[in-house]
């Protein structure tokens, strides 16, 4: 859904540009109110402005397809410190940690981890970054 979201707004963004450019071609063209360095600059500032919506295009792309392997939701991914030591480990990149807690600490943790969007390892990780750095670690 959040992929769609964002191919969507890529989408329509490029339609403005495409309009822009369109305009312009028509102002220098037909119209002959624009000069050629004028008309030439704002090519070039459309194709780089195209270029960047295709840049950040394909990194959502990857970002999805690390999420994916990863097994997580891209919304999640994208704010995880891509240097965090949880993904190293086993080919899957993560390796099971069991321990028991109390039933009330549990639920916490989990209604914590699901309203900030988080699944339970992140927030482990996030917890035990935090702890290392408030002891100075």
């Amino acid at each position: 859904m959040r992929e769609q979201q964002l191919q969507n707004q890529l989408d329509s963004k490029i339609a403005v540009l495409e309009q822009e450019k369109s305009d312009y071609e028509r102002h220098y063209e037909i119209i002959h109110d624009i000069n050629l360095q004028t008309y030439i600059e704002k090519q070039k500032e459309i194709l780089t402005k195209e270029r960047d919506l295709k840049l950040e295009e394909i990194e959502q792309e990857r970002q999805a397809k690390i999420a994916d392997i990863a097994e997580m939701p891209t919304s999640s991914f994208a704010a995880m410190d891509s240097s965090c030591w949880c993904f190293v480990g086993t080919e899957s990149g993560q390796d099971p940690l069991n321990f028991r807690v109390p039933a009330v600490f549990r639920r916490e943790f989990k209604t914590y981890a699901a309203s900030h969007d988080l699944k339970l390892n992140e927030l482990l990780v996030k917890c035990f970054e935090s702890y290392r750095k408030q002891q100075g670690d």
